[in-house]
C-alpha cells in the first residue's frame, strides 16, 4: 500500500458531507438504513461524474484540481437546499426497529452468501488464486479494465481481450474505481478488496430497494406485517436474479443507481415545474451516468425518465408543463442516440426462440405484477408506465435485435421492469394475507382447503424460479469451471506489471489466457470462448501455434510484444526469434522482435 496524500482526501471528505446533506433532502427517510445507503449512492454518483469529467472533457486541468472543484460544486448545490434536510423519522420505536431490522436481515443473508462465495474465489491460504464460474468472465472483465484504468488518465477504449482493438464496452465505472483506489493508495493490492466492494454495493442496493418501497407506500400504514411482507418481496425479487448481487462484476456498481433513479422519479410524481430545477438535475445526472456506464441499465434509465415525462404529458397539467416534458423526451432520446454504451442493431422481425426461455423464467413474477397493476388501477400509475415500457424492451430485443449480446440479455429487460415496479405487489400481498387469516376462521372445511391449496400452488410458481436462480448461482460460483493460478504464475504477473508497458500485448495459451489482463491489465491477443475476444482466424492461428505449428507461431508473434510459456512447451518455440526476459519456477516470458 502506498502512502496516502492527505490533500487527495479533501474531495472525498467534501463529497461525504455533500452526500449526508443530499440524502436528507432527496428523500424523507423512515429508516436509518435507507438514509445511509442513499449517502453511499449519492457519493458514488458524484464521484463517478467527477471521474468521468477528469478523464474526458476536463482532462487537461489535472485530476486533483477537477476532483476538488467538482466536490465543492456539489457541496454548494446541496447547501443551497439545506432547509429541506430531514433526519429519518418514524411514528414509534417499534416501527423504527422493524423498519431497519428487516433490511438488515436481508443484508445479512446477502453478506453471508458473498463471504461464502469469496471463500472459494480469490486468494487461498496456500498462496494460489482460485476462480469458479462467472468469476472467469464477469469478474475478469471488471478487474482487467480497472487495472488498465489505473495505468492511464483517460477512459479505457482498448480491448484487453483482443490485442488492444477498439473496446465495445463502457469503462466509466472502472475509471471511477481506479480513481478511488489511487486516492487511498490501494492500487497494488486492490483485488483483496473485491469482497468488501461487493458488500458495500449490496448495502446500497438493498437500501435503494427499501427506499423505493417507502416512496411508493408513503401513505400506507407501516405495521410489522407490512415491513416483514415488503422484506420478503424484496428478497424474492433479488433471488430471481441472484447472481446480480453476490459477486464482483461491473454492473453490480450501477444497480443501486437504477433503483435510486426510479425512487426519485416516483418521489416527485406530483411535483410541478417550480420544483423541477431542484430535483431533476439529480435524476438527469443519475440517468446519464447509467447511460454511459452500462448498455442495459443505461437503456432502462432513458426509458423510465422518458416515461416520467410521458406521465406528465398525459396527466392533467397545463400546456407549459406538457411542452416542457415533450422537449425533455426528445432530449433524452437524442442523448441516448449519441451516448448509448451499446448498439441495439435492430433489423427485421426475427424470433429468437433460443433466448425466449429467459423471459419465461421471469413470467410468474411478471404476471403477478400485471395482476396487481390491473387490480389497483388508480395507484402507482407512474410505476406501471415505467414498467410497461421497460418490459417492451425485452420483446423488441427478442424479436428485432441482430446483436447477439443484446439477444442474450433480452430477458434482463423484463427483470428490470420487475425490479422497478415490484412495490405494486405489496398491497396485493397484504390483502392476500388478510384473506388467509380470514379463511382460518371459516368453518366450511372444503373452502378452507381449496383456498389453502390454491395459495400454495401460487407460492410454488413464484418461489421455484427463485430457488433455481439461487441454486444455479451458488453452484456456478462455488463449484463450476474451477481455474487455479499458482504462486509461480502470480510472481510472473507481478514482474509483468513492474517491467512492461501498460499497452503491451501478450500471447498466452488461448484456453487460459485471461489471468494476464486480470492481474496486470495488459492485453492478450485472443481468448477462446469469450464474448469480448473475436472468435476469428487469429484465434485459429493462436491455437495452431500452441499445437506446435511453426508457421502459425511466426504469424502470431508478429502481432504481440511478449509470449508467456510454461516449461513443458518451451522447446516447441526454440526456432522462433524471441528473447527470454524472465524465467522463474517453470514460467518463461519472451520478448518478440516486433
Amino acid at each position: 500500500m502506498h502512502n496516502i496524500e492527505i490533500f487527495n482526501l479533501v474531495p472525498v471528505i467534501i463529497l461525504v458531507i455533500s452526500s449526508l446533506l443530499g440524502s436528507g433532502i432527496v428523500f424523507t427517510h423512515k429508516r436509518i438504513f435507507t438514509f445511509l445507503s442513499t449517502v453511499l449512492v449519492l457519493w458514488q454518483a458524484q464521484w463517478m461524474l467527477i471521474s468521468l469529467a477528469s478523464r474526458t472533457a476536463l482532462q487537461n486541468f489535472g485530476a486533483t484540481k477537477i476532483f476538488i472543484f467538482g466536490s465543492i460544486i456539489f457541496f454548494i448545490f446541496w447547501v443551497i437546499q439545506y432547509k429541506k434536510w430531514k433526519f429519518p423519522k418514524s411514528e414509534n420505536k417499534k416501527e423504527l426497529i422493524w423498519s431497519n431490522l428487516v433490511p438488515l436481515i436481508i443484508l445479512g443473508v446477502v453478506v453471508y452468501t458473498i463471504l461464502r462465495i469469496s471463500s472459494v474465489n480469490g486468494l487461498m491460504p496456500d498462496g494460489t488464486w482460485k476462480f469458479h464460474g462467472y468469476y472467469n468472465g464477469d469478474t475478469f472483465l471488471l478487474s482487467s479494465l480497472v487495472e488498465r484504468s489505473l495505468n492511464q488518465t483517460l477512459l479505457v477504449d482498448q480491448n484487453p481481450s483482443a490485442a488492444n482493438s477498439p473496446l465495445p464496452y463502457p469503462t466509466v465505472i472502472h475509471a471511477a474505481i481506479a480513481d478511488f483506489l489511487k486516492t487511498f493508495g490501494l492500487s497494488s493490492n486492490w483485488l483483496y478488496l473485491l469482497p468488501a466492494f461487493t458488500i458495500a454495493q449490496a448495502f446500497a442496493i438493498i437500501g435503494m430497494f427499501f427506499a423505493l418501497v417507502d416512496v411508493f407506500s408513503d401513505k400506507m400504514r407501516q405495521s410489522r406485517r407490512f415491513h416483514v411482507l415488503s422484506g420478503l418481496i424484496v428478497l424474492l425479487v433479488m433471488t430471481y436474479s441472484w447472481s446480480d448481487y453476490v459477486f464482483p462484476q461491473t454492473h453490480l456498481f450501477v444497480i443501486a443507481l437504477e433503483l435510486f433513479l426510479a425512487s426519485i422519479l416516483l418521489r416527485n410524481e406530483s411535483s410541478g415545474l417550480k420544483n423541477l430545477i431542484l430535483w431533476f438535475p439529480i435524476a438527469a445526472i443519475t440517468a446519464f451516468l447509467l447511460l454511459v456506464s452500462n448498455s442495459i441499465l443505461g437503456t432502462v434509465s432513458v426509458v423510465i425518465i422518458a416515461a416520467y415525462s410521458l406521465f406528465k404529458i398525459i396527466s392533467k397539467n397545463n400546456l407549459r408543463t406538457k411542452v416542457t416534458h415533450i422537449i425533455l423526451i426528445i432530449f433524452w432520446f437524442n442523448l441516448f442516440k449519441n451516448f448509448s454504451a451499446g448498439n441495439p442493431n435492430l433489423g427485421q422481425l426475427t424470433i429468437s426462440y433460443e433466448y425466449a426461455s429467459q423471459l419465461l423464467q421471469q413470467a410468474g413474477l411478471f404476471l403477478l405484477l400485471i395482476f396487481a397493476g390491473l387490480l389497483y388501477r388508480k395507484d402507482g400509475i407512474l410505476l406501471k408506465i415505467m414498467a410497461t415500457f421497460t418490459a417492451l424492451l425485452s420483446f423488441i430485443a427478442l424479436f428485432f435485435s441482430q446483436s447477439s449480446l443484446l439477444l442474450e440479455n433480452s430477458g434482463r429487460f423484463l427483470y428490470e421492469s420487475i425490479r422497478i415496479a415490484f412495490p405494486l405487489i405489496i398491497p396485493l400481498s397484504l390483502i392476500g394475507l388478510d384473506k388467509v387469516f380470514l379463511s382460518q376462521k371459516n368453518t366450511f372445511l372444503p373452502k378452507v382447503v381449496s383456498f389453502g391449496l390454491l395459495s400454495l400452488a401460487g407460492l410454488l410458481i413464484l418461489i421455484l424460479p427463485a430457488l433455481a436462480s439461487v441454486s444455479k448461482t451458488q453452484y456456478n460460483l462455488e463449484k463450476g469451471d474451477e481455474f487455479v493460478i499458482l504462486k509461480n504464475e502470480i510472481e510472473a504477473f507481478n514482474w509483468i506489471k513492474a517491467n512492461t508497458k501498460p499497452d503491451a500485448v501478450f500471447l498466452a495459451n488461448p484456453e487460459q489466457p485471461w489471468p494476464v489482463p486480470f492481474f496486470t491489465g495488459r492485453a492478450i491477443l485472443r481468448a477462446e470462448g469469450y464474448w469480448a475476444s473475436p472468435q476469428d482466424g487469429v484465434l485459429d492461428s493462436v491455437k495452431k501455434a500452441f499445437a506446435n505449428d511453426p508457421e502459425s507461431q511466426a504469424s502470431v508473434l508478429e502481432k504481440v510484444d511478449y509470449v508467456i510459456l510454461h516449461q513443458k512447451i518451451v522447446k516447441n518455440w526454440v526456432n522462433q526469434k524471441i528473447t527470454r526476459v524472465y524465467k522463474s519456477n517453470g514460467i518463461y516470458i519472451y520478448k518478440t522482435n516486433k
